[in-house]
């Protein structure tokens, strides 16, 4: 065997090694994603009812991200959700809130209505009763209201593409967080049981000697294909 073939051997040798390192670290990537954990809230039965033009709601959850955890994923969804007085004007507002509730060790999931006064003159405008307050998610308005049909919608919100993840994260740091809903006018659900889920994904945090595997395989293998073409 002559240098050039030896040369060539042990550098074969060398791309199974990298090669098995990123293997390796693609294994063990791919395993941490599937312990991942999935969280799915809805407000305590029989306390969501309808969403009434003279009411806004907070819904504060008490949840504590896994240790050496982060969220992936968050959605906030509506089943069945439709304008029951058939006005095009009117608004649902949504907000992410830090929790207005003491923080204690046990799990609590609150829906609290605020009663607002018809002698308030914003009462009688269209106002979000929580401008200012935490992230502001979205304002929702039912693209066909009609007092006959009332067709039903199921408006989603991915907090990744909103980019509330990390207002999340922060937001239950401390053990809990809260929704605020300001319904002007009034919205109803087929099934309030139903109405509104909050998903939460979490997955472990790789560890920094994984994703060095996958580093080192990925440049071994780039290098190892340029070689490859010069000697071509």
């Amino acid at each position: 065997m002559d240098t050039r073939q030896r040369g060539l051997a042990v550098l074969r040798e060398r791309m199974k090694i990298l090669a098995l390192a990123l293997i390796s670290g693609i294994a063990l990537f791919i395993s941490g994603s599937i312990e991942a954990d999935v969280f799915t809230f809805q407000p305590e039965p029989g306390k969501l009812n309808n969403l009434d033009h003279n009411k806004y709601y907070e819904w504060i959850i008490g949840w504590s991200m896994p240790s050496g955890h982060s969220i992936t994923s968050a959605v906030l969804s509506f089943s069945q959700i439709y304008d029951a007085s058939g006005d095009p004007d009117n608004i649902l507002y949504m907000h992410l809130l830090k929790s207005s509730l003491p923080v204690n060790s046990n799990y609590y999931n609150v829906w609290v209505d605020h009663q607002e006064e018809w002698d308030n003159p914003d009462y009688h405008t269209y106002k979000d009763a929580f401008d200012g307050q935490g992230a502001f998610i979205a304002k929702w308005s039912d693209p066909d209201p009609d007092l006959e049909k009332h067709d039903k919608y199921n408006p989603a919100y991915d907090f990744g593409i909103l980019g509330l993840i990390d207002d999340l994260e922060t937001y239950s740091a401390n053990g809990a967080f809260g929704f605020g809903f300001d319904p002007d006018c009034v919205y109803n659900f087929l099934d309030p049981n139903d109405g509104i889920t909050f998903t939460i994904t979490t997955s472990p945090i790789p560890e920094p000697g994984v994703l060095a595997l996958i580093g080192t395989g990925l440049a071994g293998l780039v290098g190892y294909s340029k070689l490859c073409r010069r000697r071509k």
